[in-house]
C-alpha cells in the first residue's frame, strides 16, 4: 500500500497561521470575540481581515470623535432660504458625491423633500460626531435621516408588520408587544396576560402557517398610540389534516410609543384570532 503524506506547509504559511492565532487570542481577550471553523478559511485571507478587525476596533475604542464637516473638508453650504429649488437639487447632488468620496452614506426611509435634506444636513447633520473608520476594505459609515427625525407613521407600519409576522411565523417567536410600566401598562399587562394562552389556543389547532400576505391599509397617529388596519391573507394546515386553510381578512392593531423607541402593539385583533 503506497502512502502519500500529506501536503506540509511552507515556513511562511506556517508563519502566518502563528501570526493569525495570536491576533485571534488578542481580538477574544481584548474585545471577547468568538471564531469557529477558522481552519476552513485561507491563511492570506484570514490574516487579512484579522488585521482589519483589530485596526476597526482599536478605532472604535479610540474615542477618537471628528465631525462630518471636517471629514468632508468643511464644504461651504448656504441658508436654504438663500437657494431656489434647482440649486437646493445642485447642492445636495455635490454633498452626496463628497460623502461618496469619503465613504459617508445618508439614507432616507421616506420621502424627504429636497429643501428639508439639505436644510438637515447644514444645520445638523455635518455637526453629527463619529468615529471615521479608516480600516481597509469597502466600509461605509451609514446614517439615516429617521434616526433623528422620525416618521411616526412609518414606524407604526413597521412594527404592526413585523407584530403579525412574527405572530404568524413561529409558535416560539417572541412577539414585539408592550411589557413596561408607563402610561399604556395597564391595557398592556392585558395583552401580556392573554397573549400567551391565546397563541396556545391559535397553534394548537395549526401546524404550520405555509403562507402569508400583510399590507398595511390605513395608520391613525393620535399623540403617543396609533391604530393601524392591515390586511391579512395566510395559509396553513391544520394538525392531522392534509388538507391547507386559506384565512383571509383585516386586522386592526392598537400601539402606544414605547419609552425605548419605536412602538409597542397594546391591542390586537386579527383574523383567526382575538388578542
Amino acid at each position: 500500500m503506497d502512502f502519500h503524506p500529506a501536503h506540509e506547509s511552507s515556513p511562511e504559511d506556517r508563519q502566518l497561521q502563528l501570526e493569525n492565532e495570536a491576533r485571534r487570542r488578542e481580538l477574544e481577550t481584548k474585545y471577547g470575540a468568538v471564531f469557529t471553523d477558522v481552519d476552513e478559511v485561507p491563511a492570506m485571507t484570514e490574516a487579512e481581515w484579522l488585521r482589519n478587525m483589530l485596526l476597526f476596533e482599536e478605532q472604535i475604542m479610540s474615542d477618537d470623535y471628528t465631525t462630518i464637516s471636517a471629514v468632508l473638508g468643511h464644504p461651504t453650504t448656504y441658508p436654504v432660504a438663500m437657494l431656489t429649488d434647482a440649486q437646493v437639487d445642485d447642492e445636495l447632488e455635490q454633498l452626496f458625491d463628497l460623502f461618496a468620496d469619503h465613504r459617508i452614506q445618508l439614507d432616507c426611509l421616506c420621502n424627504v423633500e429636497p429643501r428639508e435634506l439639505y436644510r438637515f444636513i447644514v444645520e445638523e447633520f455635518l455637526d453629527e460626531e463619529f468615529i471615521e473608520i479608516t480600516a481597509a476594505g469597502d466600509w461605509w459609515t451609514v446614517f439615516i435621516y429617521e434616526e433623528y427625525h422620525p416618521n411616526d407613521e412609518y414606524d407604526a407600519k413597521m412594527w404592526s408588520e413585523m407584530f403579525l409576522i412574527d405572530l404568524l411565523m413561529d409558535k416560539n417567536r417572541s412577539l414585539h408587544v408592550a411589557n413596561t410600566c408607563d402610561q399604556s401598562a395597564r391595557e398592556a399587562n392585558v395583552l401580556v396576560d392573554e397573549l400567551a394562552p391565546r397563541m396556545m389556543v391559535f397553534w394548537a389547532h395549526y401546524a404550520v402557517i405555509t403562507e402569508r400576505t400583510i399590507n398595511c391599509l390605513d395608520c391613525k397617529i393620535t399623540g403617543d398610540t396609533a391604530v393601524t388596519e392591515l390586511s391579512v391573507t395566510f395559509t396553513g394546515l391544520l394538525h392531522g389534516c392534509c388538507d391547507p386553510i386559506r384565512t383571509t381578512g383585516r386586522a386592526v392593531l392598537r400601539l402606544a410609543r414605547s419609552p425605548y423607541g419605536g412602538w409597542d402593539v397594546i391591542r390586537a385583533s386579527v383574523p383567526g384570532i382575538v388578542i
